[in-house]
């Protein structure tokens, strides 16, 4: 919970434990008492905006200042049903907010300011490979984190954009009413609008993202910071058609699709739909490479394109693994409970010539596509590693368990703690670029038992 929330919760408490405990305070005392959390409430509405889920804290402050200012604090403090009721709504108050809390992503802690900006193109020589129109261009939206300089009144990038659609999408796909996750759009990130890309350090290593079937481009906020924070630009593909809901400057919206086109298999889709999204990835990085080569651009000069790494989660980890192999610019791969079930054998057989990292989780689907990653991996070096982490589900490689802590209720993350998964993987993510792309060795690649919770597998 936000702090003003928690203030006026711990308020309720003092000022009805003080109202309970002085029966014969003087008048101006007791009508002066209950106004202490009204005005926590108007401070809360106007810095932390208030939200549904502080319904019932918001009621709680109206009863109590009420109650007590119409001089029928004692006839309502003996009542057993004024007991209950007030019991009630402050598990209310206390329950809703936390099972429901405003996101807090975990702060980075790299030395840069963090920028991030968000793109639309249009690749004229590709049409969606699912689409009814295939003279259609292939539309996309990609966001870039970047390392920045700070100026003065910068506006603080959204969680979520464009969240009014996205929001409800989002918590249809996990079943939710769509009200549920109005408070996300509340979350403060580290990112910062437009900012200036920073000199000190360029050019930096360039990254790119891909999000699961039916995930979203900045599923991943928390993993982006830390590495732009270290000083790695990072392009975030929304895969058109893939994601949970592509929204474009002109207003139209394209909502994923929840099964394969014409009763294809699973599988045969998935690997139309990874070479799709692997050509998503290659065009967004050939933009880039425009943008380093031409001096009117912000990113003119920033962008090291003889470093680049790629990592994706779910099917975007399957992704990685095909654009790695369509093209020979990529020089690290991590892959986050990846879907490599549908990537060519051929390629799982060949490996790569550059190191890999596999963060699997310990549920059927990590242990389904595990033996794959190791595979995979075996294939590609001895700097290639595969590691479990001990109590994560699928979408605790995700922002997802950053949403709620009840988020494991619904099947959506395992049962290590949110917070716990992301350090380590961010821990991980970093040592790994570090190693991989700029080569600095780190510990926790070499055998540092840092987290009892990771498992590195023997290959």
């Amino acid at each position: 919970m936000r702090p003003l929330e928690i203030a006026i919760l711990a308020g309720h408490l003092l000022t009805v434990g003080w109202l309970y405990t002085n029966p014969d305070a003087s008048a101006t005392a007791e009508r002066a008492v209950p106004l202490l959390v009204p005005l926590l409430v108007i401070v809360h509405t106007a810095w932390e905006k208030p939200r549904w889920q502080m319904a019932p804290a918001y009621l709680q402050t109206l009863v109590v200042l009420t109650v007590d200012w119409a001089g029928k604090w004692p006839q309502f403090a003996g009542s057993g049903w004024a007991i209950i009721f007030g019991v009630v709504v402050y598990g209310a108050s206390v329950g809703l907010p936390y099972a429901l809390a405003v996101p807090n992503l975990p702060k980075p802690t790299g030395r840069y300011a963090i920028g991030t900006r968000t793109f639309y193109v249009v690749d004229a020589s590709r049409s969606d490979v699912f689409g009814a129109n295939q003279a259609e261009p292939r539309e996309l939206m990609f966001q870039v984190w970047y390392p920045a300089s700070k100026t003065p009144n910068a506006r603080r990038a959204p969680f979520i954009a464009d969240f009014k659609i996205g929001g409800p999408a989002i918590a249809r796909r996990f079943g939710f009413p769509p009200f549920i996750l109005r408070h996300v759009d509340l979350a403060r990130t580290h990112s910062f609008l437009d900012l200036p890309v920073a000199d000190d350090g360029a050019p930096f290593p360039v990254l790119t993202f891909s999000h699961g079937y039916l995930g979203l481009h900045s599923q991943n906020t928390w993993q982006m910071e830390e590495l732009a924070s270290h000083g790695y630009v990072v392009a975030a593909t929304n895969h058109t058609g893939g994601s949970i809901c592509t929204v474009f400057p002109d207003g139209r919206v394209v909502f994923g699709t929840t099964a394969p086109p014409d009763d294809m298999p699973l599988e045969q889709a998935g690997q139309l739909g990874m070479q799709q999204w692997a050509e998503d990835v290659q065009f967004v990085l050939n933009q880039l490479a425009c943008w380093q080569a031409d001096e009117a651009n912000a990113f003119y000069g920033r962008l090291d394109l003889s470093r680049v790494g790629s990592f994706g989660h779910s099917m975007g980890g399957g992704t990685a693994v095909q654009f790695a192999h369509l093209d020979n610019r990529c020089r690290a791969l991590l892959l986050l409970d990846p879907w490599l079930r549908p990537v060519d054998e051929a390629i799982i057989r060949q490996g790569f010539a550059f190191p890999i990292l596999c963060l699997m989780s310990v549920g059927e689907f990590g242990k389904t596509n595990g033996a794959l990653a190791e595979q995979l991996a075996a294939a590609s070096g001895e700097r290639s590693m595969v590691a479990s982490i001990a109590g994560s589900g699928h979408y605790d490689y995700s922002d997802l368990p950053l949403l709620s802590p009840v988020t494991r209720m619904f099947g959506a993350k395992g049962p290590i703690n949110g917070r716990r998964a992301a350090r380590i993987i961010n821990d991980y993510t970093l040592a790994f670029f570090e190693a991989a792309l700029r080569e600095r060795p780190s510990p926790l690649l070499q055998g540092e038992r840092r987290y009892k919770e990771v498992q590195v597998r023997k290959l």
